[in-house]
Formats: C-alpha cells, structure tokens, sequence
C-alpha cells in the first residue's frame, strides 16, 4: 500500500522541554540503564498529542549519561509515536511525542529500550514504560447510537455491496457488483433494475430525483426518481466515483487499464477529460463548481474553476494514498487514507504508514487524527466540522471539531462508507451489505425485508 507523510511530525524535543529534562538528569546519575526523566502519567483527549515528549535517560555502570545509543519506542494501545527510534544525546536523553489512540479504557502505553549501545556505553539492555490516559469526552450529547440491518446478498452474483448515498434519512442508495442497486423509502429496502450487470463503484446525488451511479466498463448512470438510465460517451475504463455540481455538471474520476487516473466533466457539450495524472484515482466530492478536490494515490488534487491543481507531477507520488474526500463547505474539507512515516522506520522492517485524517483548511492540507494499525476507509462531514470516519474492524470515529472519540458499530467487519443528509442520521456500509443506521434524537429506522 503506497502511503506517505504529508506532513512530517518532528521528533525534535523543544529547547525549553530539554532544559526542563536537564535538571531531572541528575536523579539518574549513579544508576545504569534506561530511567524515565519525563513525560510520563500524562492525560490527554483521544486522538490527541500529549503536551510533553516522553523522555529517558541511558546511563552507563558508573551512571555516567550514555551518548550515541539507539533506544527503541513500542506503542501500545493504538496510539501512535514520533518515531520508532531516536539516539541519546550527550547528556543521555532519547525522546519522542506520543499521540494517543482512540479507544477509552485502553492502557496507552510507550515502552522505551536499548537496541543499540554508544560507542562508550557499557549499560546492559534495558526498558521502562511510560502510560497514559485518554480523558472521556465530555460532550456526549453529539453521540450517535449505531444500530444493525442487513441488506440481501446480490441475486446470482457473488459479488459484494460498494458504496451508499443518502438523500434523507428515508431516502438512501446502496449499489454493489452485477449492477445491483437498493432504495430506502422508509419502510423497507426496496431492489431497484439497473439495466446493467457492470460492478457499481459509488453512489451519489443532489436529491433523490438526480442520482448518478457509476462503475467498471465506463458505466455511468442517471436516476430520475423513476428509472435508471444510461449516461453514454465516456471511454472505455474503471469509473471510481462521481460528484455533480448544481449548475448539472457532472464529474467522474476514472482509471484506464495502465492505472492512469483521469477526471472528467460532463454537461450539454458531451464528456471531456480535464485531468490526466499517471497514478489512481478513487474520491471526488466539492463545495461548487469551481472547488473541487479529487484523491487517489498521492496528494489530493483541487479544482478551482479554471485548472486542477496539486503537488509535484500533479500530486502523484507514491508517497500518500487517500480513498474518500467530503466536505462540510469550502474550508471544511476532509481527506483520509493513509501515509508512509519515514520517521517511523525499522531496519528490514520498513516505515510505519499511519492511518491519517486530514483537512484543507482553504490554503494547506493538515493533519487532524493519526492512528498507527488503523485504516480509515469512507469519511463524512457535516456543518461545524463534524466528522465521521469508518474503516477497519468495525472501526467508526466521530469528531466534533475539537475531539475525537470511538463510537461502538457492533461489528468487526470492515466499514466501507458512510454518508449523510442531515448530522442525526448517517449510513454505514460494510463490503457484505450490513448496513449501520447512526442516529441521535428521534428519526426514522430503516428495516430491510
């Protein structure tokens, strides 16, 4: 999986944090191996980075400080650090920055140990561990409670369920392999013909009269609250996603066969390409029709009305990989996937690539949740900054805009999308049709029959 950093955390110790770590360093003198100095039974929100580096100080017998060493950091309890090694200075001291994991109740935990002696250290092996603990987010009442149905399997096809879009809480599209779409009304989900048997990929619409499906062989459809049509013209490819303006522009990102990514435009004049790049390309969502942003493997790439615009080679760089984009509104726009850490390398083992959260806040792209042994997969974003996202295990985050904090699906299974009308009742979709029904305050339940 090709991933990458978009923006490197430092694992450099502040100039007032060292001082401070400097008068410490003398209760470790007269004690060989690896003592704690700092950083250590520290409290912090979920997702969150704690205030202070996590410091140790390396000794040799004679408790003289151990320069030049290398000490290794293992995190446990799905937080993530700053790096996985770093060496002693002159006065012995090693540290990294700890962001903390997700889940409430589980023991964050960094353990700290020699891998490598200095070249005048004599300090047997040696570790300690530092803990931390996640405070419980005070604002509950932005909860959603996720409730459990489950979709048929597709008639005749082994194929699985891809994407879901909601048009109200009573209005919602799932579509999947073989050409399988169903509809939500309310009261039960309802199989709806297609008139294709191509893999659907995604799912999107303006309202649940103008619904667009699109998928492999170039298939793109068209929903006019009664029949599905199809939308001809647009080459031969894999079709990934799909995104329409107000104005009726419609705009798919596609792949060809040599994994080239392309984003096209369709309106009156027929289909035309308005961005080519050599890498994948698999999200496009956009506030209007001059702020769009398209992700894929490497950076995001955006759109502002006259030209798309992104990193070096147009954003491809095997360095980053992002699967789904939404938006609350220009400045308000969500991207997540995952990111290589070339800070967070073994040797023969390989860098860390950190499930990432980030936000395009108008001029840059920053980083708002990083989790190591996660993958987010789908994201949806409403007013205010809220925020869900869904991957791995059943996993499903929900931000406020200031926190971060897991929210139980039920379920170990992989959570492949989410969308939403309205903040009080989104969808959730896994590859074998579970639906999740997210709600807070009274709204309607779907039932599948």
């Amino acid at each position: 999986m090709l991933a990458r950093a978009l923006f490197v955390i430092s694992t450099a110790v502040s100039a007032v944090g060292l001082a401070s770590c400097k008068s410490a360093v003398d209760h470790g003198a007269g004690r060989p191996g690896l003592t704690i100095v700092s950083g250590n039974a520290q409290t912090s929100f979920a997702g969150e980075t704690l205030a202070s580096p996590l410091v140790v100080r390396l000794g040799d017998a004679s408790g003289q400080p151990a320069g030049g060493a290398t000490i290794g950091w293992q995190v446990l309890g799905g937080g993530s650090g700053s790096a996985s090694s770093s060496v002693t200075d002159a006065e012995g001291l090693a540290s990294i920055t700890l962001t903390l994991g997700v889940v409430e109740g589980v023991a964050q935990e960094v353990r700290a140990r020699m891998l490598l002696p200095g070249p005048h250290s004599s300090s047997p092996p040696s570790d300690v561990t530092f803990a931390a603990t996640i405070t419980p987010t005070a604002n509950a009442a932005t909860a959603l409670t996720w409730t459990a149905e489950q979709l048929p399997t597709i008639p005749s096809c082994a194929a699985q369920w891809s994407d879901i879009w909601a048009a109200s809480a009573t209005d919602v599209f799932a579509v999947g392999g073989c050409g399988a779409i169903r509809h939500f009304s309310g009261a039960s989900w309802e199989a709806q013909s297609s008139g294709t048997n191509h893999t659907l990929a995604a799912v999107w619409g303006k309202s649940s009269t103008d619904v667009s499906a699109v998928g492999d062989s170039a298939t793109v459809l068209h929903y006019d609250g009664a029949t599905w049509s199809e939308v001809p013209g647009l080459p031969l490819g894999w079709v990934n996603a799909v995104w329409g303006s107000q104005t009726g522009d419609l705009f798919v990102v596609t792949r060809d066969s040599v994994v080239k990514g392309h984003v096209w435009r369709h309106n009156d004049a027929g289909w035309t390409v308005q961005f080519n790049r050599m890498c994948a390309m698999s999200a496009i969502w956009g506030s209007s029709s001059s702020d769009i942003f398209a992700v894929g493997v490497g950076l995001p790439v955006r759109y502002d009305g006259t030209s798309w615009t992104g990193g070096a080679g147009g954003g491809c760089t095997p360095l980053a990989g992002f699967y789904d984009v939404s938006g609350g509104g220009p400045g308000e726009i969500y991207a997540v996937g995952d990111e290589i850490d070339y800070s967070n390398c073994t040797r023969g083992g390989g860098c860390a690539t950190p499930a990432v959260v980030v936000q395009y806040d108008g001029t840059y792209w920053q980083r708002r949740l990083t989790l190591q042994q996660h993958l987010f997969l789908g994201v949806w974003v409403g007013s205010d900054s809220e925020v869900v996202v869904v991957g791995w295990s059943g996993l499903i985050i929900h931000g406020d805009g200031t926190h971060w904090r897991l929210e139980p699906s039920g379920t170990s299974a992989t959570i492949i999308a989410v969308t939403g009308n309205v903040p009080t009742s989104l969808w959730a979709l896994t590859s074998d049709g579970l639906l999740l029904h997210g709600t807070r305050g009274t709204t309607p339940s779907g039932r599948v029959r």
